[in-house]
Parts: C-alpha cells; structure tokens; sequence
C-alpha cells in the first residue's frame, strides 16, 4: 500500500479525519496602519494532533509552550507569507512551522493558538 493510499484510509476514518478552516485575509496598509479588508475562508480536511510542550522546544518553538498547539496532516499546501490563519473548534490559530513530508504525501504544519484582540502580527 502506497503512503498516499495510507493518508487517504486516515482522511476517509471519521474518528481521525477533521475539517479545519483556512482563513485567508487580505491586508491592505494605509497612512501606515495596517486594514483587513477581506476574509477568504476555504475548508481543508486534515489529521489534527496534539503537541507536548516538550515536542514545541525539541522543534526550536519553545516560545510558545504557554500556547494551545497542534500539528496538522493535510495534503493542502499552506502558503506561510500570506496572512493564513487556521480555524480549528472556533479558536484561530497561526501556522508556525512547516514540514515537508513529501514521502508520505502530505504536509505538517505547527499552528498555535493566536489571539486576534492582543497580538500585533504587522
């Protein structure tokens, strides 16, 4: 069995398969503040996990141990220098980290939850 016929029988398992929400924005500057001007949001299935404090400072993420953290199977690519977001059980959260696992035939990114009112992310 091919690591992409793998991937599939784990996408198509309700108990492992989630649907998250891409949340694409559109930022605009203007006389130096930075709009939001609109919102694009596109569903994408994908394997949602947990991740320990202890894998986020393995992985040089120590900083943000003190933040609610998963890792994200998808086989969607996630462009990092766009303003993406990822909506996951009504909480947003940033991608951080990405990993290539090509040979498996999908992505890993490390999201985190992001508090849209406290941080500044221009």
């Amino acid at each position: 069995m091919s690591n992409k016929d793998l991937l599939s029988e784990f996408l198509d398992d309700d108990y492992f398969n989630q649907t998250v929400e891409l949340i694409t924005r559109t930022v605009v500057r203007i006389k130096g503040r930075t709009e939001t001007t609109g919102t694009n949001e596109t569903p994408i299935d994908g394997i949602v996990q947990s991740v320990k404090g202890k894998d986020l400072v393995n992985v040089g993420l120590g900083q943000y141990t003190s933040n609610q953290a998963y890792s994200l199977h998808t086989q969607t690519i996630i462009d990092q220098s766009l303003n993406n977001l990822i909506r996951f059980e009504d909480k947003l959260f940033k991608i951080k980290k990405v990993s290539a696992w090509n040979n498996y035939g999908f992505n890993k990114y490390i999201i985190y939850q992001y508090n849209d009112e406290v941080l500044n992310d221009s």
